[in-house]
């Protein structure tokens, strides 16, 4: 027998930190260089929404594919703004959060000149290889209090979930053994903290 139960993890300090994370150098090549800028990044109901852009640079790149190959003059820069939108979900025992849309949009009429060259299309490549791995390499596991972490739950259903303002959190659902050992000493810890009174 099993007991349901509920757990909400407060990730804004994530969230807080999720801008410097990702941004950074994404392409640095001989004929191309994409530095993405994240400014903001909040929950929006059941999903995360990140908002920025990539600056793309264009160059010329002589003897590319050779030992000569050298970076030449800068042929193009633009800016892309960027829409991204992740969602979350669970894998053993932890929310892990995957990008689910992303949107581009070149700035100006040189956009269309940036789509000819490709920039946007690698650009989006870049940002999705950069985001899923600084996803994947942060999963959420929550930890119970060291007074608690004796009921060792299993999660079977979890993802993000926004607080007030567009704060960034994450509900699981699942179960915890409810033996009556178990059920013992979650009485006892609930007369320690003054929650239950006694019995006669």
């Amino acid at each position: 027998t099993r007991l349901a139960v509920e757990a909400f993890v407060d990730l804004r300090p994530l969230q807080e930190a999720l801008p410097e994370i990702v941004a950074g150098t994404v392409v640095e090549s001989c004929g191309l260089g994409l530095d993405l800028d994240l400014d903001r990044v909040e929950a929006v109901g059941k999903q995360v929404r990140g908002r920025g852009r990539v600056v793309a640079r264009l160059y010329r790149c002589p003897g590319r594919g050779t030992e000569e190959e050298r970076r030449g003059m800068r042929l193009l820069s633009q800016t892309i703004d960027v829409v991204a939108v992740a969602t979350a979900g669970l894998e053993q025992d932890c929310i892990v959060f995957r990008l689910e849309e992303l949107e581009l949009s070149p700035r100006g009429l040189i956009g269309r000149v940036a789509d000819l060259f490709g920039v946007t299309e690698r650009a989006r490549a870049a940002i999705l290889g950069r985001a899923a791995e600084a996803l994947a390499n942060r999963p959420i596991c929550p930890e119970l209090p060291e007074d608690v972490a004796w009921l060792d739950p299993r999660y079977t259903d979890g993802g993000p979930r926004e607080i007030v303002d567009g704060g960034m959190g994450a509900a699981l659902s699942g179960s915890v053994d409810a033996s009556a050992g178990t059920l013992v000493r979650l009485v006892d810890l609930a007369r320690s903290r003054g929650i239950l009174g006694g019995v006669r």
